[in-house]
C-alpha cells in the first residue's frame, strides 16, 4: 500500500479541526501499541478507535473550533 500526502489550503476552515483529530488518534494508536495483520483490521481498530473518540464532547468541540 502506498500512502501519499496532498497539500491543500493551509488556512481550509472545516479540515483544520480534523487534522488535529486524526493526529490524535495517530497519538492514541501509538500510546495503545495498535498493530493490524491485514487491512480488514487496520479499518476495524480505526473504526474502534474512532467511536471512542467520536463523543458529545468531541463534536461540540469541534463545533465551536470552526472559525466564524
Amino acid at each position: 500500500m502506498t500512502l501519499s500526502c496532498v497539500t491543500g489550503p493551509s488556512r481550509f476552515c472545516d479540515v483544520v479541526p480534523l487534522e488535529r483529530d486524526w493526529m490524535e488518534m495517530g497519538e492514541e494508536f501509538s500510546k495503545g501499541n495498535i498493530k493490524a495483520a491485514d487491512e480488514e483490521s487496520l479499518w476495524r481498530a480505526i473504526s474502534l478507535l474512532w467511536h471512542k473518540l467520536c463523543n458529545d464532547d468531541f463534536v461540540i468541540q469541534l463545533i465551536q473550533d470552526i472559525p466564524s
